[in-house]
């Protein structure tokens, strides 16, 4: 057995010779094809917000939503939104696990959550059910390769609320990543959240268990239930408590300009976190941050080349980051995120019984 198979590159189809994420389509047979992988039994899939925003435009009610998850996996042998490029990640139990797997860390009946982006799972699927906000009930199974990591359902956490955090849990160790200088030379002080979905409030929750450094969080979105939400939660607001929530269309660097002026001054923030799920936003990311500060987009509308360009158009020097779909430790890391913060986990109770 070859090293193609650790990446699963055996199971692709088309293009030949490339990885599972960047291919057109996968062998999704719901059959070990050699020892190395594992077959899980799905039974929900969360679908990241960028994707299932452009179904529900695309297709309207959760009918049409339903048939094209239906024809995309039919088509491509995975669950990769043509339009968006984008996934989500999946629960589900282990079903079968190869005989080359002795390093599995998982059973056999054990309920688990792909850390892996569907875009790189085979998945066949038999029915798809009922949808919850982001969450469809589906019946169908996903391979495995020894590349990808899962994380086991905690038995403090239903299965639900676990893939919700899970889906964005990458986040928590790359924001921690940024917060300070490696030397601790410099502690970050002004912080710009666009975007207050989960991913969102993550972040600012995050944010605001800094412990001695002194911070200011502001945050823009052009829902007014998501402000409400991120209001009522109290993760917003410097030192001084002040309002700094503002309904923006994200789209509009102008605008986004004039609010980040508005709060920290001329300079502008030290580091920007882009969460949204609408596209053309990235100027307004670039322009609202201070000449040396960073931009994180942590949004699967991102498009790389509107946001390089971006910056030597708006002639700022910033430093951009993608956020990756991995990180080390992310599980627990944002599993005992919520853990630590009673409030957030209510929310992520409260979004999943929507």
């Amino acid at each position: 057995m070859g090293m193609k198979e650790n990446y699963g590159i055996h199971r692709v189809i088309a293009p030949y010779g490339s990885v599972p994420q960047a291919a057109r389509l996968l062998n999704n047979a719901p059959r070990l094809l050699n020892q190395k992988e594992v077959l899980i039994d799905v039974h929900t899939l969360q679908l990241d917000s960028t994707s299932m925003r452009d179904l529900r435009t695309y297709r309207g009610y959760d009918d049409g939503v339903r048939d094209e998850i239906l024809k995309i996996v039919e088509k491509s042998g995975k669950m990769q939104n043509p339009r968006t490029g984008s996934g989500g990640v999946f629960v589900g139990k282990v079903r079968e696990i190869g005989s080359e797997r002795a390093d599995f860390p998982h059973r056999v009946g054990d309920e688990v959550i792909s850390l892996v982006s569907l875009t790189a799972v085979p998945l066949h699927l038999e029915s798809v059910g009922e949808i919850h906000g982001d969450q469809v009930a589906v019946r169908g199974t996903a391979v495995f390769f020894p590349c990808y990591h899962l994380a086991k359902v905690p038995d403090d956490f239903s299965a639900s609320v676990a893939l919700a955090a899970l889906d964005i849990s990458s986040l928590v160790p790359q924001v921690e990543r940024i917060m300070d200088f490696p030397d601790g030379s410099y502690c970050f002080q002004k912080f710009f959240i666009i975007g207050c979905g989960k991913a969102g409030v993550t972040a600012a929750a995050l944010l605001r268990d800094r412990g001695g450094c002194p911070t200011t969080i502001a945050a823009v979105d052009f829902s007014e239930n998501q402000l409400a939400t991120m209001k009522e939660l109290g993760y917003v607001g410097d030192v001084f408590n002040r309002n700094l929530l503002g309904q923006l269309d994200a789209t509009d660097a102008g605008k986004m300009l004039e609010f980040a002026h508005g709060v920290v001054g001329e300079f502008g923030f030290d580091v920007v976190i882009n969460c949204v799920n609408v596209p053309g936003t990235e100027a307004a990311s670039v322009i609202a941050a201070r000449p040396g500060g960073t931009v994180i987009f942590f949004s699967m509308a991102t498009n790389f080349q509107r946001a390089v360009l971006s910056t030597d158009a708006i002639g700022k020097d910033v430093r951009l980051l993608m956020g990756a779909g991995i990180a080390k430790d992310q599980d627990r890391a944002m599993l005992d995120l919520l853990r630590k913060d009673k409030k957030l986990r209510s929310y992520f109770e409260a979004l999943c019984k929507r």
